[in-house]
Parts: C-alpha cells; structure tokens; sequence
C-alpha cells in the first residue's frame, strides 16, 4: 500500500506545483491558505495506514473507502487546479509562461518524457 500512497501523493504534489504555478505568474504576495491547505493534506496522507486506507467514509452520503475517497479527491484537486490554470493564461494572455508542454513543444517532451516527473520507485 505505501506504494500506492506515494503514487497518489506525488499526483497532488504535480497538481499542486502546476496550481503554484500558475499563482505565481498572477499574485503578489503570500498564499498562506494554499500552503496551510496542501500541508494538512500531506500530513494526513503521511497518517494513513494500510487499515486507515480500507476504512470507510461518506461523502455526500455516499459511503466510499478511505482509498476510494482519495482518489475522488485527487480527481476534483485537478479539476480546480485546471481552472486555475485556465484563468491564469486567459489573464496573462501572451506573458502566460507554459507549465507544462508548450505549443510545438511535443517532440521535445517526447525525446525526454521522465523531466516533468521522477519515474516511480524503484523496486
């Protein structure tokens, strides 16, 4: 299981750097709520053991298991980070610097897909 946690905790830290960012090129100064809310996700993924995983929570009134619900979560932590990032570039206009692979930019990603992320743990 602790692989599939790092799994899902290194999505959210992608999400979260593409979020950051995408802030960054909009806001002067300190986004002290972004930071507290990631840090009590973190410290919460960090707590969770193999039975924590299995154990169940509703949301909405929907009962889903722990590891259920992170995936839930980390599914919607895109959907707001991809308005983010929307909104950023629709503001920015022709100052938006790309954050991920910019337009003509594929064969280069390709010829080096592992920059934007580590490759998973080895075995």
């Amino acid at each position: 299981m602790r692989q599939i946690m790092g799994s899902i905790e290194g999505e959210y830290r992608r999400y979260k750097a593409l979020g950051e960012g995408a802030i960054e090129q909009l806001a002067d100064g300190e986004l002290e709520k972004w930071e507290k809310g990631w840090t009590v996700l973190f410290r919460s993924l960090a707590e969770l053991d193999d039975e924590g995983l299995h154990a169940v929570v509703k949301i909405r009134g929907v009962p889903l298991s722990v590891h259920g619900a992170l995936h839930r979560s980390l599914a919607h932590t895109s959907y707001h980070v991809g308005q983010i990032v929307f909104l950023g570039k629709a503001f920015r206009g022709g100052e938006w610097k790309y954050l991920s692979i910019p337009p003509a930019g594929s064969a280069a990603y390709n010829a080096n897909p592992f920059a934007e992320k580590p490759p998973g743990p080895s075995r």
